[in-house]
């Protein structure tokens, strides 16, 4: 590995050797926290955050907003501001079942958060209280048919400008005076002249709240007659009593097993690798560039020790497998802490927090495999963070592929990203769609091509889906060709694929008298990304399918096969990553491995590692 230590000068900081004891930690020789703070001055955040949470008040989130850009973003969100609804809250006012159940609507079509600046937050703020404000005394379902129309009147008043309107009223009171009364044709359009008077009015409201601010779905409920009228007739015959709106209790029983389990070492073995004496936790943060390293107060000096040691082994390791040029490249720019046993959550043997900036690692099941994986999540975050100069207030991985900024961020490593979700995410693997009895028939042209792919494949179900597959395949080309969105045609495929399954079931089962509980369908995914898939039951991105998780194991994977080409074992880094139901395997394992070695080699070449 080559030394370019001169390139850290200017980017890395090495923190003094500050203890930071907790009381408990007093008579500890090696279990105390040491370092910066982590959190730094959270207290004073959640202050802050504490108080717009009770007062919805600007000045204070402009505060929050200086301290702590990701703090704010956390108190802006759909599900915070508009925390104090609830039907049962409404029912207790005298609100109808039918009103109470527009309104939950709509705040459900509201985006979950706005867009990730200083401006958009005040903005979808301001928003979502006038909102508040408006609907906050409609009891009847009469009485929010009219808000509607109130609410459409604002909403084009956001998004056409004065000039146009005015014109509209020129043409309109040109065709109204022309118009003869009483006809049809003279009240449409008095009624057309008294709308766009309403707009005008409104525009011309000096700092006028905009509530476009709260999202695509929102306005297109309020704008769109189809969508609004839709949401009303179906209230309308569903909803007839506060009965109709009660959530039902879930069965009680056995809690589900969970699909898989991590296999763990009873002990973790380290071979091979680098063996390091680290007699107090300042060695480990001095070794890495750590940021801190912090300690739970039920960890002894031995369990610590353990850790510790541990810790700088397994870094040293990863540092070196990966040739990054200095091993401060593990503390991410200076910007990472340890944690040892003192944030844990739930069953789990580890942890990233984004906000904090923290890999925690449980004081017992935490030894056993897992800081490889909480490292690349930390690196994935840090990634993000770095291409929008940590100026950033949402939290985001760059293997989302979303959102991520350009700042000091090379289109290599762009690039590396998106080739790696690629393959991690797409292949041609085998589906088993579940049967489901259907409601009603597919269309016609949709059970013509049923038929004549199970007479022309003999039966065959498999090749029979490969047929409807290859046929509606088709329908992206074109959109392709035409300019048309292809991804809502890949999703529309999907779901006629899936469809059409249980019709090829029940067209199977007439001609055969044989039932099946699921059909085999080809599909454009991974193999790797399909278990994740049957892991999730079918909801993709929930956890184990979503792109953070499915990289961050296919690293481990990496990882692990990077150590065995040296004859390293290292099980504190990562452990047995050879199980199918959890991580990529055979050709798709060579593939995402190759990306994962362009992608290192990138951000080694330029530094960043």
């Amino acid at each position: 590995m080559q030394n370019q230590l001169s390139l850290f000068d200017e980017n890395v900081r090495i923190l003094e050797n500050q203890e930071i004891r907790t009381h408990k930690q007093h008579n500890n020789n090696v279990a105390y926290d040491v370092g910066v703070k982590i959190g730094g001055a959270r207290k004073d955040q959640a202050a802050l955050r504490k108080s717009f949470e009770e007062n919805r008040d600007l000045n204070i989130l402009s505060l929050l907003e200086e301290v702590s850009p990701v703090e704010a973003s956390l108190v802006v969100t759909r599900k915070e501001l508009f925390k104090d609804f609830s039907l049962s809250i409404e029912k207790e006012k005298g609100t109808s079942p039918q009103a109470a159940k527009l309104k939950d609507l709509v705040i459900k079509r509201i985006q979950s958060n706005p867009s990730d600046s200083k401006e958009s937050r005040e903005e979808f703020v301001k928003a979502a209280l006038n909102y508040q404000m408006l609907v906050e005394n409609i009891s009847t379902i009469d009485e929010f048919i009219e808000f509607i129309y109130e609410i459409r009147i604002k909403l084009t008043a956001d998004c056409m400008s004065m000039f146009n309107v005015k014109g509209h009223l020129r043409v309109i009171k040109e065709r109204l005076e022309k118009a003869p009364a009483p006809s049809a044709l003279h009240r449409q359009y008095t009624k057309e002249l008294k709308y766009y008077n309403a707009i005008l009015d409104e525009g011309s409201i000096p700092d006028r709240v905009k509530l476009t601010a709260l999202g695509p779905n929102f306005v297109k409920f309020f704008l769109s007659a189809k969508s609004a009228n839709t949401s009303l007739r179906n209230i309308k015959r569903d909803i007839q009593s506060w009965d109709d709106l009660t959530i039902k209790s879930r069965k009680k029983g056995t809690k589900n097993q969970p699909l898989w389990e991590r296999e763990l070492p009873i002990t973790p073995v380290i071979t091979a690798g680098y063996a390091y004496k680290i007699n107090k936790p300042t060695e480990l943060m001095e070794l890495f560039s750590f940021r801190g390293v912090e300690f739970g107060h039920y960890m002894d000096d031995h369990s610590g020790a353990d850790h510790i040691n541990n810790c700088a082994s397994a870094f040293m390791d990863l540092s070196n497998v990966l040739n990054m040029n200095h091993n401060f490249s593990i503390s991410l720019n200076g910007t990472l802490s340890m944690a040892f046993g003192s944030r844990g959550r739930g069953k789990a043997l580890g942890h990233y927090e984004p906000i904090a900036k923290v890999i925690n690692l449980t004081k017992n099941r935490g030894l056993l495999g897992v800081a490889a994986h909480e490292w690349f999540h930390a690196l994935d975050n840090w990634i993000f963070d770095m291409s929008h100069n940590y100026k950033n207030g949402q939290i985001g991985f760059m293997t989302d592929l979303e959102k991520y900024g350009s700042y000091n961020l090379s289109n290599a490593v762009v690039y590396e990203f998106k080739e790696l979700m690629k393959i991690i995410t797409e292949g041609n693997s085998i589906s088993e769609v579940p049967v489901m009895r259907m409601k009603r028939k597919p269309p016609i042209t949709e059970r013509v091509l049923a038929r004549r792919a199970y007479n022309e494949c003999d039966g065959d179900l498999l090749q029979t889906m490969h047929y409807i597959h290859d046929a509606l395949s088709e329908h992206i080309d074109m959109a392709a060709y035409y300019g048309e969105q292809v991804e809502k045609v890949k999703a529309k495929n999907d779901r006629t694929l899936r469809k059409l399954a249980s019709f090829v079931a029940e067209l199977h089962e007439s001609r055969t008298g044989k039932f099946v509980d699921t059909v085999p369908c080809p599909t454009n995914t991974s193999r790797y990304m399909q278990a994740a898939l049957k892991l999730d039951k079918g909801n993709k991105g929930k956890y184990w399918s979503s792109n953070r998780e499915l990289a961050a194991r296919a690293f481990e994977a990496y990882l692990e096969d990077k150590l065995k080409e040296d004859s390293i074992v290292n099980d504190y880094l990562v452990y047995k990553t050879n199980n199918p139901i959890a991580f990529p395997e055979g050709d798709e394992r060579e593939k995402i491995n190759e990306c994962f070695n362009n992608l290192f080699e990138t951000l080694v070449k330029i530094h960043m590692l």
